[in-house]
């Protein structure tokens, strides 16, 4: 991606939490609350303005798709995702 950096203008992004329990070593959380190291990567991959970050939060199985409080997890999520790629 450093050698091509305008092929790549979209990014589905999430974060997770580190899980050792969990089969995939994290859960899911708001965008910005987890410990994946974002700021690294994207300082990483160079101009911040050609790229466009998709967020998407997911819910644990069995869960509804649309739990209380979502729309101020979907605020918090995109604040910070704005705050990364500006």
């Amino acid at each position: 991606m450093r050698r091509n950096p305008y092929r790549y203008p979209l990014f589905h992004m999430k974060d997770g939490e580190t899980d050792p329990a969990n089969a995939n070593g994290y859960d899911i959380v708001e965008f910005g609350a987890g410990d994946l190291p974002y700021q690294r990567y994207v300082h990483a991959i160079g101009s911040r303005g050609s790229h466009r970050g998709i967020w998407e939060q997911d819910t644990a199985p069995g869960t509804q798709p649309d739990p209380p409080g979502s729309l101020g997890a979907a605020q918090r999520s995109y604040s910070a995702l704005a705050d990364l790629l500006s």
